[in-house]
């Protein structure tokens, strides 16, 4: 039995992002088909549209990222306990059960809802002597601009209390059969199901592929989290591996068979949409795992090798690997994109409900007709050649 915390070694990212004075600005436009007098447009004789006052649309960063009051280490506690017997005949069977979750983690987030931001522990209350020291300060002074400054301050520190905490708990049971290698053959098996659930899969984002450890858009914004809590994207229930290899031995000479069977279960779909600032990929319009699983994935690899011991000190070997035996083509990624269309969360919503999915200015979306089709496959089959010396 073991149990233990593992604490996040943070990339630099962070420093190129957050502490750089790295920020956008975005400006636009309207054209003649979204046309708006209030936007300072004059609409000419012919029919053309002039803008004389071009809008800021969004300004966002351009300063060294604000921090938490005593932000502390992101990690992960883990749990195991199991047991091996040996029954005899070289056979040793084993069971084992693992636990995983999460005890902190680091993010950027935003409690005025995309204002500001600060990199925080979401959901940990504010550190007491910080918000003691901002409330005597705010007591303090008479100077409105610098009260306001101080209060702005202490709400957003206060507001990391306001977030969900995140969660991922793992756990699973790995039952195991290893006959070790006598009388020519050796066999290793082992099953495990696993349940992988939360609303926080980690430093990576699948649903939409960002590679931003620490800070993600996952947890930017409180209605970004809506619908996030299920089945996560590693949640892969039933995993089996079988490996088995047969030596045949004749004088210096060996020659050795061997195979392998792997299964496993697809992942969880999302239903997703976009978000009106942030894009695609960021609105979860169904709870996680709505859209069911990609298929059960199967496969076999194969190998065959033949060694000749040249001397006491030299051998020398050629072998061939063969992976996906079958060259079996199921698929193993989907499109996750319900629509492109700025839509919000229909929280706790079924696949019924998407019926009456309206777009946020209350209109029909525009669907992906490549809505869970497949982007990927396993890979074909292929075969690996190869010749060792050893001594």
């Amino acid at each position: 039995m073991s149990y233990g915390w593992f604490y996040e070694s943070i990339p630099l990212d962070i420093n190129d992002r957050q502490f750089s004075g790295e920020g956008i600005g975005r400006q636009v436009v309207p054209t003649c088909t979204n046309f708006d007098a209030a936007a300072g447009g004059v609409l000419q004789p012919n029919g053309n549209c002039m803008f004389l006052n071009p809008r800021n649309n969004q300004i966002n960063g351009g300063a060294f990222g604000d921090i938490s009051p005593k932000l502390k280490g992101m990690y992960s506690e883990e749990v195991v306990a199991g047991i091996q017997y040996d029954v005899g005949l070289d056979l040793v069977l084993g069971a084992q059960y693992i636990h995983r979750d999460l005890g902190r983690i680091i993010e950027d987030i935003s409690p005025d809802g995309g204002n500001t931001y600060i990199i925080a522990n979401p959901g940990d209350s504010t550190d007491r002597g910080t918000v003691a020291d901002l409330e005597k300060k705010i007591n303090a002074t008479d100077d409105p601009v610098a009260k306001k400054k101080l209060q702005d301050q202490l709400a957003l520190y206060q507001g990391v209390a306001t977030f969900p905490k995140p969660k991922r708990n793992y756990d699973a049971l790995v039952i195991t059969a290893n006959k070790r290698l006598s009388h020519n053959f050796l066999l290793l098996g082992s099953y495990t199901y696993s349940r992988s659930i939360g609303n926080y899969p980690g430093l990576f984002s699948p649903s939409n592929g960002q590679t931003d450890p620490n800070i993600s858009s996952q947890f930017d914004l409180r209605e970004l989290l809506l619908n996030r809590d299920g089945p996560l994207p590693t949640d892969r229930p039933h995993n089996l591996k079988l490996t088995g290899s047969y030596f045949f031995p004749f004088g210096a000479n060996t020659v050795t068979l061997g195979m392998a069977f792997n299964a496993i279960s697809g992942r969880p779909i999302e239903v997703l949409g976009a978000h009106p600032v942030y894009g695609t990929s960021e609105v979860f319009i169904l709870p996680r795992g709505s859209g069911g699983r990609t298929p059960f994935v199967t496969s076999f690899d194969f190998h065959v090798s033949y060694r000749r011991q040249l001397s006491k000190l030299f051998g020398f070997e050629a072998y061939a690997d063969v992976f996906n035996l079958f060259n079996q083509k199921e698929i193993t990624n989907v499109d996750d994109d319900y629509t492109a269309s700025s839509v919000g969360p229909i929280q706790n919503g079924k696949v019924a409900d998407l019926a009456n999915l309206k777009t946020l200015v209350g209109q029909q979306p525009l669907l992906n007709p490549n809505y869970g089709h497949a982007l990927n496959f396993q890979a074909p089959l292929s075969m690996r050649l190869g010749v060792r010396v050893s001594f």
